[in-house]
């Protein structure tokens, strides 16, 4: 059996969403024999206040544990727009290289779709140039240091300090 994550709205109209979902997994279980549908964030918006912001960052903590242990197969994303909490679930489902399957597909949410999936790309983008970074920080740490910041300076060919800090935007040639 497919165990397949429900990825819909919650804010706003809290309780209208809980019975969307809740029909949602009503209508996967008599129509997908073999589909487990998993909404686990449901007992958390009902216990936790989800207006209070603490209640509500722990409650997505308790969600994203659960997408991060990797048992899901698929997350499959319902309702008529993609909230902030479900941009970051599609993009720890595109991390674990799960399917993400749009299932309202309307021309809005099929561009909705799209374009988290570019945030997801430029995020990855982001992650890699940091890590780089990092990592010629650390391969590079007997390097040339600017002499105003005394940050150590990464520069085109790693040979030599070219004079020109990009943290200090000092020019000491």
């Amino acid at each position: 059996m497919k165990i397949v994550y429900i990825a819909h709205p919650i804010a706003g109209d809290v309780e209208n969403n809980i019975t969307k979902i809740l029909e949602i997994i009503e209508r996967i279980n008599v129509m997908e024999p073999d589909v487990v549908p998993f909404a686990p964030y449901l007992g958390d918006v009902m216990a936790l206040n989800d207006n209070d912001p603490e209640m509500r960052k722990r409650g997505l903590k308790n969600d994203h544990e659960l997408i991060d242990r990797g048992f899901i197969d698929e997350c499959w994303v319902y309702g008529d727009r993609i909230s902030e909490g479900m941009r970051d679930e599609i993009f720890m489902f595109n991390d674990w290289g799960k399917e993400v399957v749009l299932k309202n597909k309307t021309r809005f949410m099929e561009e909705e779709l799209d374009r988290v999936d570019s945030e997801y790309n430029k995020y990855l983008i982001e992650i890699e140039k940091e890590e780089t970074v990092n990592r010629l920080l650390k391969d590079n740490e007997e390097d040339e240091k600017c002499p105003e910041c005394l940050k150590p300076t990464i520069y085109e060919e790693l040979s030599t300090f070219n004079g020109f800090c990009e943290d200090c935007s000092t020019n000491n040639q």
